[in-house]
């Protein structure tokens, strides 16, 4: 059983982080989120793993799962962690990545697309409900967002964001799995520094992907 400490915005200041002494939990107050158009910044969850207690709650879990007709995902028990927290200067280097790609030329909504589409992909709840919520603000379609998953099959889409979630899938799947025919697809559609920002958006998507999925980073509440 693990509990996690929700995001509640705001940035971290990296050069205020200071780590825990050794032997010593962070306080949950301690935990703060990062600006939700960054990246997730307050990857945290609490161990409440204790014997006995895990065992009887399972034992609880269980039960009810069979009575339900579904069964339990046991999920992996993480200590507290903060990734601004122990390693400022890296999470700086993440922050400083994405503001670079977002002041380039590829078009805003392709770039919040393949976010969610990787996203999707590897199955991390934070980043998909990040850049769902964006994706809206900037103005895109709830259609085209609730069909993203079958865009293969759907006619919202433009031939150019189609190369690019072509690109963004294969990508994510086998970063060498990019074909000639997917490439030049990409190289068609878009302008060459385009290109460049396509390809620097999906590497930093599945990194931050890679950050927020491993560590169970939630989703703020919204009202």
């Amino acid at each position: 059983m693990r509990r996690h400490v929700r995001h509640r915005g705001g940035r971290p200041d990296p050069g205020a982080a200071s780590a825990a002494q050794p032997g010593q939990t962070r306080p949950r107050e301690n935990f703060r989120g990062v600006d939700r158009h960054t990246g997730p910044g307050c990857l945290v969850s609490l161990a409440n793993d204790r014997e006995g207690k895990t065992h009887d709650r399972a034992k609880r879990g269980n039960q009810g799962a069979r009575h339900s007709g579904h069964s339990l995902r046991r999920r992996r028990t993480h200590d507290t962690y903060s990734v601004p927290d122990v390693a400022p200067e890296l999470y700086r280097a993440f922050i400083h990545t994405e503001t670079a790609i977002r002041k380039g030329p590829l078009d805003p909504k392709v770039r919040e697309l393949v976010k969610i589409r990787a996203s999707q992909m590897n199955g991390c709840l934070f980043c998909i409900d990040m850049h769902v919520h964006e994706a809206l603000e900037i103005g895109e379609t709830q259609d085209r967002v609730f069909q993203l998953t079958a865009w293969r099959e759907s006619k919202l889409y433009s031939e150019a964001e189609r190369a690019a979630l072509a690109y963004a899938e294969a990508a994510t799947e086998l970063p060498s799995g990019v074909s000639d025919e997917t490439w030049n697809a990409v190289t068609a559609a878009f302008k060459p520094e385009e290109v460049a920002h396509l390809v620097g958006q999906v590497a930093m998507i599945n990194a931050w992907n890679r950050i927020a999925a491993p560590t169970h980073s939630e989703p703020p509440e919204r009202g």
